[in-house]
């Protein structure tokens, strides 16, 4: 991947736009939650001679997480702005199945497992930051959308540019070819997502990532005025279905 200082990944984009439209409390719940994911998926990368103790440890932190008696300053920052309870833990320890995944080098063979491990990495926080309750039936089908559209889209290496985006299609592989069948699929998936009764951070991040899907498609710059209007035009929708 070309370290360009201009790229920013959709994912990333896409969450400081919705950050507009969150509240302190979600706010502060995300950049919480996506620190301390951070820390636990970073285990992976320790050498492979301390990885075993590095990951025992998280488990461990996430017990005492559990128990109110946390440590690492993020899980300290979290038991902070989460309500602790049986289901956030279990959300919490996804980022450590992942982080298990990661040191294994396991690879992503299905669709579902695509799903699930978008999950996992992208979908949890924001339960997490918009206070999902365990019998939300709604939310969680949105958030495992925007997971997976934000997964699909980085690891394309869709990137969005500030200036022009440049593809050869000469060069397109076969990979390439069925990643862009998969991220065609899920546009349609997305499109036709509705989720009214989900918080509304949730309606606009769905409308933000079917936006970039189409425009990475046709193959086109994506740029953050086009993207915060969109969040807008969204905002805008969800209110007039959802008044209050």
């Amino acid at each position: 991947m070309n370290d360009d200082p201009n790229r920013v990944l959709p994912s990333a984009l896409c969450l400081q736009i919705l950050d507009a439209y969150l509240t302190p409390t979600q706010r502060e719940r995300l950049a919480v939650c996506h620190a301390m994911r951070d820390q636990i998926l970073s285990a992976a990368k320790t050498r492979q001679e301390v990885l075993p103790v590095k990951l025992a440890w998280w488990q461990e932190e996430i017990n005492r997480l559990a128990a109110g008696e946390a440590r690492h300053p993020s899980s300290k920052a979290v038991a902070r702005v989460v309500t602790i309870d049986a289901h956030r833990i279990g959300l919490i320890e996804e980022w450590l199945t992942a982080a298990r995944r990661d040191a294994l080098s396991i690879a992503i063979e299905s669709a579902t497992a695509l799903r699930i491990d978008a999950f996992r990495r992208h979908g949890t926080p924001l339960m997490l930051a918009w206070d999902v309750a365990s019998d939300d039936q709604a939310t969680p089908l949105v958030v495992s959308h925007c997971a997976l559209a934000m997964t699909l889209l980085d690891h394309d290496d869709a990137l969005i540019h500030t200036d022009e985006r440049t593809s050869d299609s000469d060069s397109d592989s076969d990979s390439d070819s069925d990643s862009d069948d998969m991220l065609a699929q899920h546009t349609r998936d997305l499109a036709s997502v509705e989720p009214a009764a989900a918080p509304l951070p949730a309606w606009i991040l769905t409308r933000l990532l079917y936006r970039a899907h189409k425009r990475v498609q046709q193959n086109k710059t994506i740029q953050p005025l086009r993207l915060t209007l969109t969040g807008w035009q969204a905002a805008r929708k969800w209110r007039k279905r959802n008044p209050t």
